[in-house]
């Protein structure tokens, strides 16, 4: 198996397992590698970037939080690894059209 791959899929079981607190920084330093060598490694690999990556993962935890679950939108948008809740609401909804609210509606 190619290296580079095997790094890949390491980074993004850590990524993964980590979503919920994760910094480029802290990656970086995990990893030890330069951020030029990381996000190319990223690029080449997963045919997009590390944030795109990064909240791929949180939109998929947030939606399965909010159609499996009745916590509150607030406790969802931190378990998803969001601190800011206006944030977080503009993320959903540019991902799926739909505010957290709208879209917990629609999936009950």
């Amino acid at each position: 198996m190619d290296s580079r791959k095997e790094l890949f899929e390491q980074i993004v079981l850590y990524i993964d397992k980590n979503y919920m607190d994760i910094s480029r920084k802290k990656l970086l330093d995990t990893f030890h590698y330069h951020k030029d060598f990381f996000y190319e490694l990223f690029r080449e690999q997963a045919d997009m970037t590390y944030v795109q990556y990064l909240q791929k993962v949180r939109m998929e935890k947030a939606r399965a939080l909010l159609s499996g679950s009745s916590k509150s939108i607030q406790e969802i948008c931190r378990e998803s690894g969001y601190r800011n809740i206006t944030w977080f609401y503009k993320v959903f909804r540019q991902e799926y059209g739909l505010t957290p609210r709208q879209y917990r509606a629609k999936a009950k």
